[in-house]
């Protein structure tokens, strides 16, 4: 996986995580199986929960993460993505995202 090297180099290889409410939406996710995925490719989908279009606003969001488990080689080392400092693995990184996501919200109101 970190055998090679140069300018030009895509990543093939790690693990998508997509994330949102349990209350609001549900998932899935096929390899191979459609017929607009191609290859070793993966297909994820989410729908979310119908809800009433009114005069108060609605919000919905989801989570996108890619974990590559070993990001760089440095003096022969595999080394972990930073993020990975303390132990974490890549639902505590999405746990910490989901629950930062509230005052994140208000942060971003008082800007504009």
């Amino acid at each position: 996986m970190l055998a090679k090297k140069g300018d030009d180099l895509r990543i093939d290889w790690g693990y998508l995580y997509l994330a949102a409410g349990s209350k609001v939406a549900t998932g899935t996710l096929k390899a191979g199986t459609e017929a607009s995925v191609e290859g070793h490719s993966a297909l994820a989908t989410l729908n979310f929960a119908d809800f009433k279009v009114g005069s108060k606003p609605v919000s919905r969001w989801l989570m996108l993460a890619y974990d590559d488990e070993y990001s760089i080689q440095y003096m022969k080392k595999n080394l972990r993505p930073y993020w990975r400092r303390n132990g974490w693995e890549a639902a505590d990184l999405l746990k910490a995202a989901a629950k930062d996501y509230a005052s994140l919200q208000k942060t971003l109101r008082q800007v504009r």
